[in-house]
């Protein structure tokens, strides 16, 4: 950005000029015009469309390959009569503006689940998972032992099956 003081003689006297040049991005430009006639700035010409051309190249795997990269902005001119009524008001009021719009940029935007969030839950977990950890624990150090169980309940059913089977072969057996 450029900012010039200049004094223009207009209609046989002297009057005080502000000049600024400053560069916008073109979907800004309307909106930055209108914020910029707000504070008592009126355009000098029409905006310049800029389009600068940066060419790099870049290797992937064995190729090389140009990559052009086109950056385009509007270079906007600027200037402001010092004499205008309130004029230092007006210089005062958008001073406050950029200092409120450069503010807004360097906010932070809330996160939902942000770094004090996270602890305090890693922390909810951690707690309420020991219990659940500690009753998994339980669980598989019972499984071997209800396991084992399970397997000498099998066999006794087993050989009971067996035991019924030939005490009734030899009922059949006898009585034959």
């Amino acid at each position: 950005m450029i900012l010039l003081v200049s004094v223009k003689p207009i209609k046989g006297e002297i009057v005080p000029l502000e000049r600024k040049e400053i560069e916008i991005h073109p979907a800004d430009l309307e909106d930055e015009v209108k914020i910029y006639e707000s504070f008592g700035w009126e355009l000098i010409e029409k905006p310049q469309e800029i389009n600068e051309e940066n060419i790099s190249y870049e290797k992937r795997k064995n190729n090389i390959y140009q990559v052009k990269e086109t950056i385009q902005y509007y270079r906007l001119r600027l200037r402001r009569n010092q004499n205008i009524k309130d004029c230092q008001r007006l210089i005062e009021l958008e001073e406050a503006y950029r200092e409120s719009e450069r503010e807004l940029e360097e906010r932070e935007v809330p996160q939902r689940f942000g770094l004090k969030c996270m602890i305090i839950a890693g922390c909810g977990i951690l707690l309420a998972g020991i219990p659940t950890l500690i009753i998994v624990i339980w669980c598989l150090s019972r499984y071997p032992k209800q396991l084992q169980s399970w397997q000498d309940n099998n066999e006794i059913l087993i050989k009971q099956k067996e035991d019924i089977i030939r005490t009734a072969k030899r009922l059949v057996t006898k009585n034959n």
